[in-house]
């Protein structure tokens, strides 16, 4: 879940490039940043619309119609963010993600082997 730090930077990025909010499909406002976003900005948005339903998997297809953005770009943040814990792919096809915890790490863990050097 996203801290109220990140909530408020959020409101403030809509508010500031004059974004709509969107709903996702259990009714929660999402935002919808219109124009150029910073560095990790996308990656953030991708964490927070995982974190507030962590027991549904999304697509990536699914986030970029939630969000405003492209699948590719929406696709590109859930691999950083799988590579980072934060997120964890549940199926390969079509490939979903949810957002991680401690279980579903160690399960991604074991599904990929041993980790190589």
């Amino acid at each position: 879940m996203a801290t109220t730090d990140t909530k408020a930077r959020l409101r403030k990025i809509i508010v500031t490039v004059g974004g709509s909010v969107a709903r996702d499909d259990v009714g929660d406002s999402l935002p919808r940043v219109r124009g150029r976003l910073r560095s990790g900005e996308l990656r953030a948005l991708v964490a927070e619309a995982l974190g507030r339903r962590p027991d549904l998997a999304y697509t990536p297809t699914q986030l970029s119609n939630m969000l405003g953005r492209s699948a590719g770009a929406i696709a590109n943040a859930l691999n950083t963010l799988c590579e980072r814990g934060v997120a964890v792919r549940t199926q390969d096809t079509p490939k979903t993600y949810t957002a991680a915890t401690a279980r579903r790490r160690k399960a991604a863990r074991t599904a990929r082997g041993p980790a190589r050097r």
